[in-house]
C-alpha cells in the first residue's frame, strides 16, 4: 500500500483517493492544497475539514478534537460515541431542557394582564422567544425522547417533488386539449380567491383553443425539475449549522428567491435580528445535529412562529463521478454552513413548497424575517425627491435599519427584475476619484492633467445573492475611481462575490426602488389578535396607553395571513384603523385620524406619536368585511405600552376621522395616498377621492346655502372580480357647511382596475340663494338646471353594477361631518345641478 493510504486512518478502510475528493468537494480547493492539509491531519476527514475551517472562524476545541471516518460521514446516525460524547449530549440536552422550560416561565409573565386588564409590549428582541416557548419546550422535549433513535423525519415536509413543486401527492396524467395536444399546466396570476390556482390550457394555439381545466389530484403530474432532484441528510461533521453568520455566505440556488435571500443578508449584519430566526439552533447546534431537527422562527401571519425541519435537503444529479452528491439544488452558504438552507426549507414549509417562494418583494422578506414595519422608496414616483431620499437612507443606515433594493432592467453588470441587498450607506467628505489619465493629456496639458478635484462622494455597497455578478460601471471592482485612500477607507476588495460599491447617481439610474425595515434597537411591540367573525359585524376597538413619561413614536401595522401558497379560496379583506384619544379617567373622545388599506397582505402601516398621559382607542375597521379572517393590530413603539379590548361600540365619530384621514389632517400617518377631485355643484361640492384599491365620494354643502344641500347620486362601476361598493341612501342631503359620504368602494387590490361613474343631481338649485360669499357666477344662470326625480341618461348598463346597502359595519361613515374643520375646495365660476364624473382607479 502506498504511503499515502498507509497513514489513512485505522479504523476506516475506504480508499484515500475518496476521502481527498470528498475534502475537495467539501472545501472547494486544489489537490494540493487538499493533500497538505490532510498529511497533517493524519488523513482523517473531521480533522482536516475542521482544521481548514479554522482558518477563517475559530471552532470550539471539542469539536476540533472529535474524529469521524468517512463511513460516519455516509452514515452519521451509526457512528460510534466516546463516553466523553455522550456525557457532553447529555449536559446539552439538559440545557436545552433548562432553556426551553425558562422561556415558557418568562413568556406565562409576558403574556399576564394587570389589575386593570392590561396587557404589556415586550421588548421586540424578547418576542420572537415568547410567541414560540410552547413549540421551543415540545421540540425539546421530543429531542430528549429520541436519544438512541434514527434521525428526525418531517412527515409534515417530506423529502418528495411535492414539497418543491408544490404539487401534493400528483399522481395523473394530463388531458388533451381541442387541438389533440397535450394541455399545459399554467397558473392563474389575477388578484383574487383563485389567485396561484393551477389549470390545465393549449400549449400552443391559445388564441384558438379555448380548453380550461382546473387541475386536479387525477390529472396533475409533477414537473421534471422536481422529481429529478434527490434529497440527503446534512449532518457533521462535513456540515455544520453555523461557524459564522455573515452576508457574504448566502449564496443562491435555482429557486427565484432572490427577494427573500437578500432580506436574509442584510438580516444577518444585525445579530439581534437573526438571534430571533435562527438563535435556538445556533446555541444548541450540538444536540439538534445528532437528531437532524432544526429550530427556525418566523414572522407569519401576524405573530412570530416556530418551525420546524429535519436536515433533509434537496440537492442536484451528479452528472459524473467527480461530481459532488450533496451540491444543493437551492440556496447554500460558504464553509458548508447550513444555517441558510435550512431558513429557506423552513420558509418553503411554511408556505406548502419551494416553488411558492419564487417571487416577491424585498419589503416582505423583511417583515417575515423581523416582524417590523417596511417602506417602499419608488424612485419614479411623482412626489420622488433624490436629496430628500439620500437623508434618509443615511439615516436608516445609521439607525442599522436594513435595506433591500430592486431593479427593473439590466445594464453594466445589474441584473434586471432582480433583489439586491443595501450593506452600507457611506458620504466621503473631501476626497479625490481616481482617474485614468492618457499620456497625450499629460503632454498636452502639463500638471494640469493630473489635478483632481476634491468632492463629496455619496456611495452605496451592495450585495447580488447569486455571489457573483457584479457592476462594472463607476466604483467596481476593478475602476479606475478608486484610490488608495478611499480603498482603505471602504475596505474595498476585487473578489468577484456579489459585493461592489457604486455612487448613489448610478444607484438611482439602475435601480428602481428601495426597501426599508424599521426596527430599531431597543422597542417594544404589541400583538392585539382579533377575528373578523361576521360580514356585517363592526370591528373591534382597543385601549392604548403609555407607560413612560414624555409619550413615544408607535409604527401602526394591521396584517392579515398571506395568500402564498394559498392558492384555494383566500384573498385578503381591507383593513383601516381609526384613532380617537382622551385624558385617562375622562369619557370626552377626541377624533384623531385614521389610516385606510386596500385588500393586501400588509398595504395599511402608518406611524403615530402617543401622548403620556392620554388613552388612544384603536378602532379596526373593514370595508368589504370578511368571515373568520384572522387579523393583528400590531404596535411597535419606542417605550412600554399597555393596550387592552374596548367595550363594544364605537369612541365617537368615524365619519369624522374618515375626512380627516381623507383631507391629510389625521394625526396618524400611512396607509393609502388620496388624490382628491372636486365637482363644483349648485351651492355645494362633489369631491372623490381615490386612491389603489379605494375610492370615497362626498358631497358637501357650501356654507352660504340657505337649505340644505340634496344630491340624488347613481354610481356604477365596471369590476367582474368583486368590488365591495356601498351606498346608503340614493339621495344625500348635507346641512349647510357639512359633509357627507355618499358611496364607498374598496376594489378587489391595488393592481385591479376599478371602473366607476356616476350621475349626480341637485333637487334644489341654490342660485335664488346666492350671497357674495357664493361659489357660483350669476352670470351663468342657464348651466344651472333644477332636476326631480331624473337621473342623467345612460344610468341602466347590462355589465355595469350599482352599490349595496351599506352593512351595519360601515354605517357610521356615512355620517355628517362640520367641514370647517379643512379648507374648503378652491371657488369656481362654473357651477351645475347634474352631470356625470367618470374615472378608473
Amino acid at each position: 500500500m502506498p504511503a499515502k493510504r498507509a497513514r489513512a486512518s485505522s479504523n476506516t478502510t475506504v480508499d484515500s483517493d475518496e476521502i481527498l475528493r470528498t475534502f475537495q468537494n467539501a472545501t472547494a480547493c486544489d489537490e494540493a492544497y487538499a493533500r497538505r492539509r490532510l498529511s497533517q491531519n493524519a488523513w482523517s476527514l473531521a480533522k482536516a475539514l475542521d482544521a481548514h475551517f479554522a482558518s477563517t472562524e475559530a471552532l470550539d476545541a471539542r469539536e476540533r478534537k472529535r474524529g469521524a471516518t468517512l463511513t460516519s460521514l455516509v452514515r452519521p446516525r451509526a457512528k460510534e460515541v466516546s463516553k466523553q460524547d455522550e456525557l457532553d449530549a447529555e449536559d446539552g440536552m439538559e440545557r436545552l431542557k433548562r432553556d426551553a422550560a425558562d422561556a415558557v416561565r418568562r413568556a406565562q409573565t409576558a403574556f399576564a394582564a394587570d389589575a386593570d386588564g392590561f396587557f404589556r409590549s415586550i421588548p421586540l428582541n424578547e418576542e420572537a422567544e415568547m410567541f414560540t416557548s410552547g413549540s421551543y419546550e415540545a421540540l425539546a422535549t421530543l429531542v430528549c425522547e429520541r436519544v438512541g433513535e434514527e434521525g428526525f423525519r418531517d412527515d409534515a415536509f417530506p423529502p418528495a417533488p411535492g414539497s418543491v413543486d408544490g404539487r401534493g401527492n400528483a399522481s395523473g396524467n394530463a388531458p388533451q386539449c381541442r387541438c389533440g395536444l397535450q394541455a399545459k399546466v399554467k397558473q392563474v396570476h389575477k388578484d383574487g380567491v383563485t389567485q396561484g390556482r393551477l389549470f390545465y390550457g393549449c400549449e400552443k394555439r391559445v388564441d384558438r383553443c379555448d380548453f380550461f381545466a382546473w387541475c386536479s389530484k387525477e390529472t396533475l403530474v409533477h414537473t421534471d425539475a422536481a422529481k429529478a432532484l434527490r434529497w440527503k441528510r446534512f449532518a457533521p461533521p462535513r456540515f455544520k449549522f453555523a461557524r459564522r453568520t455573515s452576508a457574504a455566505d448566502i449564496r443562491q440556488g435555482s429557486v427565484g428567491d432572490c427577494w427573500f435571500l437578500s432580506s436574509l443578508a442584510v438580516i444577518a449584519e444585525r445579530e439581534d435580528l437573526l438571534e430571533q430566526v435562527v438563535g435556538v439552533s445556533r446555541r444548541h447546534a450540538g444536540v439538534f445535529e445528532k437528531h437532524g431537527a432544526w429550530f427556525v422562527r418566523l414572522f407569519l401571519g401576524g405573530r412570530w412562529r416556530a418551525i420546524v425541519v429535519d436536515d433533509m435537503l434537496p440537492v442536484k444529479t451528479p452528472k459524473t463521478k467527480k461530481d459532488d452528491e450533496y451540491s444543493l439544488a437551492f440556496s447554500r452558504a460558504a464553509n458548508n454552513q447550513l444555517w441558510v438552507s435550512l431558513t429557506e426549507k423552513a420558509y418553503a414549509k411554511a408556505h406548502g413548497s419551494y416553488s411558492a417562494i419564487s417571487g416577491g418583494y424585498v419589503s416582505e422578506g423583511l417583515h417575515d424575517l423581523t416582524g417590523s414595519a417596511t417602506e417602499q422608496i419608488d424612485f419614479h414616483a411623482n412626489d420622488f425627491d433624490s436629496e430628500e431620499c439620500w437623508a434618509r437612507l443615511m439615516s436608516f443606515s445609521a439607525a442599522g435599519f436594513p435595506l433591500g433594493c430592486a431593479t427593473s432592467f439590466s445594464a453594466e453588470g445589474i441584473v434586471g427584475h432582480h433583489a439586491y441587498s443595501v450593506l452600507e450607506v457611506r458620504e466621503v467628505v473631501g476626497v479625490k476619484k481616481g482617474v485614468q489619465t492618457k499620456l497625450t493629456e499629460v503632454y498636452a496639458r502639463g500638471k494640469d492633467a493630473l489635478d483632481v478635484e476634491v468632492e463629496n462622494l455619496r456611495l452605496l455597497k451592495i450585495r447580488n445573492p447569486w455571489g457573483k455578478r457584479e457592476w462594472r460601471g463607476e466604483f467596481s471592482s476593478n475602476s479606475d475611481a478608486w484610490t488608495k485612500r478611499l480603498g482603505d477607507v471602504l475596505s474595498r476588495t476585487r473578489a468577484d462575490d456579489g459585493e461592489f460599491w457604486m455612487s448613489y447617481r448610478d444607484f438611482l439610474m439602475h435601480f428602481s426602488s428601495v426597501d426599508v425595515c424599521k426596527s430599531p434597537r431597543g422597542w417594544h411591540s404589541m400583538n392585539l389578535e382579533t377575528v373578523l367573525s361576521d360580514t356585517r359585524e363592526r370591528g373591534p376597538t382597543f385601549l392604548i396607553r403609555v407607560d413612560d413619561d414624555g409619550g413615544c413614536w408607535c409604527h401602526v401595522l394591521l396584517l392579515q395571513h398571506t395568500k402564498r401558497g394559498r392558492p384555494n379560496g383566500h384573498w385578503y379583506t381591507d383593513l383601516s384603523v381609526l384613532v380617537w384619544s382622551r385624558d385617562v379617567g375622562s369619557s370626552d373622545w377626541t377624533p384623531m385620524g385614521g389610516m385606510f388599506g386596500a385588500r393586501e397582505r400588509e398595504s395599511c402601516q402608518g406611524e403615530i406619536m402617543l401622548d403620556a398621559g392620554l388613552e388612544y382607542a384603536f378602532h379596526i375597521l373593514s370595508i368589504a368585511g370578511g368571515r373568520d379572517v384572522p387579523v393583528t393590530l400590531r404596535l411597535c413603539s419606542a417605550k412600554p405600552v399597555r393596550a387592552r379590548l374596548g367595550p363594544p361600540g364605537i369612541p365617537a365619530s368615524v365619519a369624522r376621522n374618515l375626512h380627516l384621514a381623507i383631507h391629510g389632517d389625521s394625526a396618524i400617518t400611512g396607509g393609502s395616498k388620496f388624490k382628491r377631485s372636486h365637482l363644483a355643484l349648485c351651492g355645494g361640492f362633489a369631491t372623490c377621492a381615490t386612491s389603489k384599491g379605494l375610492n370615497f365620494v362626498f358631497i358637501q354643502a357650501g356654507a352660504a346655502r340657505a337649505s340644505d344641500l340634496a344630491v340624488r347620486v347613481a354610481y356604477r362601476f365596471d369590476d367582474e372580480r368583486g368590488a365591495a361598493c356601498y351606498q346608503h341612501d340614493d339621495v344625500v342631503v348635507a346641512r349647510p357647511g357639512f359633509s357627507r359620504l355618499a358611496v364607498v368602494a374598496s376594489g378587489v387590490s391595488t393592481h385591479a382596475r376599478h371602473k366607476f361613474e356616476f350621475d349626480y343631481a341637485v333637487a334644489e338649485c341654490a342660485c335664488g340663494n346666492a350671497t357674495s360669499e357664493s361659489i357660483h357666477d350669476d352670470d351663468d344662470d342657464d348651466d344651472c338646471v333644477v332636476i326631480g326625480e331624473t337621473v342623467a341618461k345612460n344610468t341602466e348598463r347590462a355589465r355595469e353594477k350599482r352599490p349595496e346597502i351599506a352593512p351595519m359595519r360601515c354605517e357610521a361613515l356615512f355620517e355628517q361631518v362640520d367641514a370647517a374643520f379643512w379648507s374648503p375646495p378652491r371657488a369656481s365660476t362654473k357651477h351645475t345641478a347634474r352631470g356625470t364624473f367618470s374615472a378608473v382607479i
